[in-house]
């Protein structure tokens, strides 16, 4: 956590557009630090262990399932949150194995992401919302 006591965020994602957004999202809450590639992030990571990575795995050099393993291997409390245009079946199959539980579909709602990012770093606790039905039984 940095010295502001704000979540330190490092988010993967080489489009401008979606590192904006993500700036956007996550001001005055958390800390952001941007690493456009795989190999950026990877390096970022033996400098600091950050309390969230949101890695977006569309577009990146190395095959996913692969990067996945290699993050849960050599970081298995690292919060993770992998973001991608469509996830494969057999790749979430395979990434919830490894510990892999977080995904974010693209389109996403500001609202939604928002949501997952502070559930994941325990900022919110999920709700449940319950109603009371009487049904009559004549």
């Amino acid at each position: 956590m940095m010295a502001e006591n704000l979540p330190t965020i490092l988010l993967c994602e080489s489009y401008p557009g979606l590192q904006e957004a993500f700036q956007l999202m996550l001001d005055g809450w958390a800390s952001l630090r941007l690493t456009p590639t795989v190999e950026a992030c990877l390096a970022a990571l033996t400098q600091e262990e950050p309390d969230l990575l949101i890695l977006d795995i569309d577009g990146q050099t190395m095959e996913p399932l692969t990067l996945v393993a290699n993050l849960r291997s050599t970081y298995p409390d690292l919060k993770l949150l992998l973001v991608a245009a469509e996830f494969a079946y057999d790749f979430q199959v395979a990434c919830v194995k490894l510990g892999q539980l977080s995904f974010l579909t693209k389109p996403f709602s500001v609202p939604a992401a928002v949501a997952k990012m502070k559930a994941l770093l325990g900022l919110t606790a999920p709700s449940i919302h319950t109603r009371v039905v009487t049904i009559a039984l004549s």
